[in-house]
């Protein structure tokens, strides 16, 4: 719920919290013209209700400016109140005090004080009779031997500039000079950053960001997984050749030795031609034996990879390693050293070992 409450002095709307209202009991200060007021009185809800009218400060009666005389003097004297009025007739002068505005012991200061007290009387005779006590003053209001106060003159000058203002001063008071500056509520910035925003060179501009930002995002792939893109699009691997002839990028058969599993392995006495399984090739006929490797690969993943190499370990009847050596795809004699997805690859080889009986043997796969 957004509310809001109007200013008595100057009508300015302005928004309010709830809270706020309850610890300051309803009262507010206008940020505008200073004035503190009730904000209760005029407070409305911005979303369901109507802003109440505004109404401006009750003017000045013309009945109480017209009754003020035009004399000065008579205006001065009718702007004191009964206390001072008081305060002025009833003391006595101590006997050796000398008035500045008579001489002492004139005859005529009695005739003079006499009148000016009627004067003073006059405002708490209003009420009964207006014009009788006004006219009484008004003759002897040259006669008065009182000087004004200071603070008098600022008083008929403030009465003089409310009759030649009228209304319209009072309705449009005008703003003072250091009242704060007029603060822009959140939302109409955030209206304004969002049109900023929704100009048509602004989306042109954004949109090109966008598509060079795509463009380097794609590049940059490519050049990091060809061997993935060529495994599942096998039609842009021309392509892709000559982007890494530019870029430089390395394009392979893709290896994933998780996806190789060995289906089944064999070890045998073979006879024929037979490569050498370990340095000791050159030792006598007599102490070499010709082996014959059996072997099945499968590829359980969903591209074509890489054939990996294989790791071919020979044990004695006691443990000790007899020999060892890393096999690659052309010691199997293959051509295309790949491994199609779902499918069994069978791999065989003859190789002679010198040394001691074999007894067993391990097999391993590898990218080396």
């Amino acid at each position: 719920m957004n509310l809001a409450t109007r200013c008595t002095a100057c009508g300015t709307m302005f928004r309010v919290v709830q809270d706020q209202l309850k610890v300051s009991e309803g009262w507010v200060r206008c940020g505008r013209c200073q004035a503190v007021f009730n904000a209760q009185e005029n407070l409305f809800d911005l979303e369901h209700d109507t802003p109440p009218p505004w109404q401006p400060p009750a003017e000045t009666s013309e009945a109480t400016v017209g009754a003020a005389p035009a004399d000065d003097e008579l205006a001065v004297s009718a702007s004191f109140t009964s206390e001072d009025h008081a305060g002025i007739a009833e003391p006595e002068p101590p006997p050796d005090a000398h008035p500045a505005w008579t001489e002492p012991g004139s005859p005529g200061q009695e005739a003079a004080l006499e009148p000016a007290a009627e004067a003073f009387d006059m405002p708490a005779r209003a009420e009964d009779d207006d014009e009788p006590a006004a006219e009484p003053a008004a003759d002897r209001a040259d006669s008065l031997p009182i000087d004004a106060p200071a603070n008098a003159e600022p008083a008929v000058t403030a009465v003089t500039a409310a009759d030649d203002r009228g209304e319209a001063d009072v309705a449009a008071p005008s703003k003072p000079a250091d009242a704060p500056p007029e603060i822009t509520p959140a939302f109409l910035k955030q209206a304004a950053r969002n049109e900023r925003w929704e100009q048509p060179p602004v989306r042109r501009m954004l949109w090109a960001l966008v598509a060079v930002s795509a463009l380097l995002l794609g590049t940059q792939v490519i050049h990091h997984f060809p061997q993935v893109i060529a495994a599942q699009h096998p039609g842009a691997l021309p392509w892709l050749q000559g982007f890494c002839g530019v870029t430089g990028c390395r394009l392979d058969t893709l290896q994933r030795i998780a996806d190789v599993s060995i289906e089944n392995t064999a070890l045998t006495q073979g006879q024929g031609p037979a490569q050498p399984a370990d340095d000791a090739a050159s030792a006598p006929d007599s102490d070499a034996h010709i082996l014959r490797l059996a072997i099945t690969l499968r590829n359980r993943g969903q591209w074509n990879i890489a054939m990996p190499s294989v790791d071919l370990s020979l044990t004695g009847s006691d443990g000790e390693l007899v020999a060892r050596r890393s096999l690659s795809p052309r010691d199997f004699g293959v051509t295309d050293p790949q491994l199609p997805p779902g499918l069994d690859t069978p791999l065989s080889l003859r190789f002679r070992v010198a040394g001691g009986r074999v007894s067993g043997y391990t097999v391993e796969v590898f990218y080396p």
